[in-house]
């Protein structure tokens, strides 16, 4: 009877130890089915597709880290040492638009760009693709692209540039025009000691403020040639009409906001030394693209 008491408490140990061994291999089990879980919302990779016979081949990566978008590039088949520059744009690769978002250079197939944007912001503001150039000497030649929301363009590009012009803030119809803003480029108005960016030292109330209406869009000012006179005091009043742009010349430290599509910016200063001087947008390689224009102090 004792011996049969020993195999039954035997039998009952070993039945609530094979138990407990299925509980420990099913508990192991449920972090994996959480980590795969977890990993689909991390960000959503895209395949770059090659143009121009370039060669070029690899992947974009899309995440999002504390709301901003994290864009990753991982490409082969470039030149090495080339910086490429690569951007956002509105419309696919078969209809590309404006630059909406400039990316850091591909250098050696990698590129890191943090953007002030949350992903699925990102993605819901319409059609958009990503694109490569082959370099910042040949920016017309696109190497790579991908949609990376897919769609077509719902309006063609004379109607997105009226919408987004009638949009602007602080500014009627009238100005939308190029001619427009190279009509503003004798304006005067009023007078002035003060305004955003530098306003030159000896500003007296008397002064009469010159100003200039300067619209911008990919790649390119309304007015690429401002003439003044030595002491003149300069206002420009600056609004994208396409894309991420300022208004920058550094001999005058004189430099507006960044603003996107339809934003606006106005800066002021003394025009106090005489020469040629170049003005230039300072976003990515814009500059190194021909957005520039010049000031001549007389």
């Amino acid at each position: 009877m004792i011996r049969m008491d020993k195999r039954l408490k035997l039998t009952l140990g070993l039945a609530g130890l094979v138990l407990a061994l299925a509980g420990c291999k099913q508990a192991t089990k449920a972090p994996d089915a959480t980590k795969e879980a977890v990993s689909g919302t991390e960000g959503k990779t895209y395949t770059l597709q090659e143009q121009n016979d370039s060669g070029l081949s690899g992947t974009v990566k899309l995440r999002e880290e504390a709301g901003k978008t994290i864009v990753t590039f991982a490409v082969t088949g470039g030149a090495s040492g080339v910086a490429q520059p690569a951007h956002i744009h509105e419309g696919t690769c078969a209809n590309l638009g404006g630059v909406v978002y400039p990316l850091t250079n591909v250098v050696n197939g990698a590129s890191v760009t943090s953007l002030d944007v949350a992903l699925d912001a990102l993605l819901l503001q319409g059609p958009r693709a990503v694109n490569i150039h082959k370099s910042q000497s040949e920016v017309s030649v696109y190497v790579a692209c991908v949609d990376i929301n897919g769609g077509e363009m719902t309006d063609d590009n004379d109607s997105d540039e009226a919408q987004e012009q009638d949009n602007a803030p602080s500014y009627d119809s009238s100005s939308d025009d190029a001619e427009d803003a190279e009509d503003a480029d004798s304006a005067t108005q009023g007078s002035s000691n003060s305004g955003q960016g530098s306003t030159g030292q000896g500003t007296t109330s008397q002064q009469t403020v010159k100003t200039y209406i300067v619209a911008a869009r990919n790649f390119s000012y309304s007015i690429d040639e401002i003439k003044v006179k030595k002491d003149d005091i300069v206002k420009i009043d600056f609004r994208s009409v396409d894309g991420f742009h300022d208004w920058v010349v550094d001999e005058f430290d004189a430099r507006t906001a960044r603003v996107n599509t339809g934003g606006t910016s106005s800066i002021q200063f003394k025009a106090d030394k005489t020469g040629t001087f170049e003005f230039y947008c300072s976003v990515g390689q814009h500059r190194q693209m021909g957005m520039v224009g010049r000031l001549i102090v007389e």
